[in-house]
């Protein structure tokens, strides 16, 4: 579950890691709403393409969204905005979760995000994967 800092960290790592090591060992990156009453799929995925094309948007119903949320220990809070427009927003951890193939959690990695950060994470996530197999 992801804001639009964290996205462009990730879009610039993403675009250094496709120079390093090809399309074949990226990353797919999917941001999960945690609005899923305003977030249709299609704004979703015209939010996320805005940072990368191969970046994918996800969402599921309220229900859903909690318990993932309640799993991976994201929080959020819903704000109000002061203009008494019905208008909001939220607050929320801006953690993210790296899953392997199998989908089973990897790694952890905690803000701040930095995109030379993010790529030395993802290069030494593959070699433990790689240790591991």
């Amino acid at each position: 579950m992801v804001c639009p800092v964290t996205l462009a960290a990730l879009r610039e790592m993403y675009e250094t890691l496709q120079l390093a090591l090809g399309v074949a060992k990226l990353p797919q990156i999917v941001f999960v709403s945690i609005d899923p009453e305003r977030d249709t799929l299609q704004r979703l995925n015209e939010y996320i393409s805005a940072f990368h094309p191969r970046f994918i948007g996800a969402r599921a119903d309220r229900q859903e969204t909690e318990s993932l949320m309640r799993q991976l220990r994201v929080v959020s809070m819903k704000m109000q905005m002061e203009d008494d427009a019905g208008r909001y927003s939220f607050d929320h951890s801006s953690d993210i979760f790296v899953f392997n193939p199998a989908g089973q959690l990897q790694a952890y990695l905690t803000y701040p995000h930095q995109a030379k950060q993010l790529v030395k994470d993802y290069q030494s996530i593959l070699t433990v994967s790689a240790d591991l197999t």
